[in-house]
């Protein structure tokens, strides 16, 4: 028992089709139409080596066209494939410079809350105060001060 053939993609079946009409025009014009009735008929076509030739030639001919196309089609694809490549590698730079500012951001937040550390006096166990505010401004800021504040309010937004 034979295997039903697979069926043939749509672009191969075309291309098979191609393939037919190109054959039987070159047939048709080197040995008239008889030949393909003939042909039809199932009677054998002879063709001599010029005749075979005109017929591979016109197979040839779709082969080329069809490689052609494919080439084409071949070029877009690597163009598309080189920009979308372009377009990931300035999205990881991106990502990248960003991490950065952000690392760096965090960083310079953490100096400025290092900065404004509570501090209470010798004695003094009911108040407390911020260390740097107090230096800079002679006078006594209570902890925490408004820099700790906007910190504390920016790191609670931060987490939502």
């Amino acid at each position: 028992m034979t295997q039903p053939e697979p069926a043939q993609p749509r672009h191969t079946a075309d291309l098979r089709q191609q393939y037919a009409t190109a054959i039987r025009d070159a047939v048709r014009l080197r040995l008239g139409p008889n030949a393909l009735r003939l042909g039809e008929e199932g009677r054998p076509v002879m063709m001599n080596a010029s005749e075979a030739e005109t017929a591979a030639d016109a197979v040839l001919a779709v082969r080329d066209a069809e490689m052609g196309r494919l080439r084409v089609r071949a070029e877009i694809a690597e163009r598309r494939l080189a920009a979308l490549a372009d377009a990931v590698l300035g999205n990881v730079e991106h990502a990248k410079r960003a991490e950065a500012e952000r690392d760096d951001a965090r960083n310079t937040l953490a100096k400025v809350r290092a900065l404004h550390e509570q501090y209470r006096f010798a004695g003094d166990d009911t108040t407390d105060y911020c260390a740097h505010c107090n230096q800079i401004s002679g006078g006594w800021i209570p902890w925490p001060c408004p820099t700790t504040q906007a910190l504390d309010r920016h790191q609670t937004q931060e987490a939502t």
